[in-house]
């Protein structure tokens, strides 16, 4: 916040540059185009140590430099962290306090070090690996927005120039560009989709106090006649009688059982065959040799 020559506040923020800004004016480094793994060594305090950019036609290469990284920097010394002495506020004794008062000590040789494998294409942190720290710019295992702005926002969708408004006007930018977009002029909030079948109260058993607790719970109905529906995660599926409905694969069934034990029934109505002797018929090699 800036107060102005005419006695006004003047608000805003430069967030304007992307991290290949900064890349390009400090390590000469330009916009991977497709695929690129950054990596980066610093000390206490993010203070640098190493970064580079190596840039990949496909994902299955960049992947394979990760595995690499992994192999080469898998046995660095990692600083140690001391805690401080402290003397307690309320009382006589001496406390370590493990939040806040402590050090590094990087004299075994120790560094910090982390990469990201980044999908410039669809806009997407593919693998981020202990995180970055470069040129001030602090990446996590947990981006956010601001992240995504960072890295891969177009260098022409801002004016260079341009100076948000601090008052909201970045983090309204951040949610329409990178989060839902539902701070958009035109956005309309889509229809909810119904669940199929009807709203039941039922009593359903609960494992964790093995009793049964009546639920509101949505039921489809499925008559005999009628194909399976699609199944959906947390709806029943019953008969009209009220058995369920036996989805293919489900018990070891290729198919609904119930028209299994229809095919079934059919079967067993059907005159079956009593003998060999029947079974072979007019062909059967014993009556010939009778007959002979």
């Amino acid at each position: 916040m800036i107060f102005g020559k005419d006695k006004t506040y003047r608000f805003h923020y430069k967030g304007h540059l992307t991290f290949w800004a900064y890349a390009k004016s400090k390590y000469n480094v330009n916009r991977p185009k497709k695929y690129a793994v950054l990596f980066s060594s610093w000390y206490e305090g993010n203070m640098a140590k190493s970064f580079s950019c190596t840039e990949f036609d496909t994902l299955d290469e960049a992947l394979e430099e990760a595995k690499l990284i992994n192999k080469l920097y898998s046995d660095t010394p990692k600083p140690v962290k001391i805690y401080k002495e402290i003397q307690s506020r309320y009382s006589s004794r001496r406390i370590w306090n493990d939040k806040n008062n402590y050090k590094w000590d990087f004299s075994n040789g120790g560094y910090f070090w982390g990469y990201v494998v980044i999908d410039m294409i669809n806009q997407k942190f593919i693998k981020i690996i202990n995180g970055l720290r470069v040129f001030g710019y602090s990446l996590t295992s947990k981006p956010g927005l601001s992240d995504y702005d960072m890295f891969f926002r177009g260098e022409d969708e801002i004016p260079q120039n341009y100076e948000w408004d601090e008052r909201g006007e970045y983090e309204g930018w951040l949610q329409f560009r990178w989060g839902d977009g539902k701070n958009a002029i035109d956005y309309v909030e889509p229809p909810k989709m119904e669940r199929p079948g009807v709203t039941e109260i039922r009593e359903i058993y609960d494992e964790a106090t093995d009793t049964y607790i009546k639920r509101k719970v949505r039921v489809v109905y499925v008559g005999w006649d009628d194909p399976l529906p699609k199944k959906e995660k947390g709806i029943i599926y019953e008969r009209p009688n009220k058995e369920p409905v036996i989805f293919p694969g489900e018990f070891g069934y290729e198919g609904d059982y119930s028209t299994q034990e229809l095919a079934l029934s059919k079967e067993i109505d059907e005159p079956t065959t009593s003998s060999i002797a029947e079974m072979l018929g007019d062909n059967n090699p014993l009556l010939k040799l009778l007959n002979n």
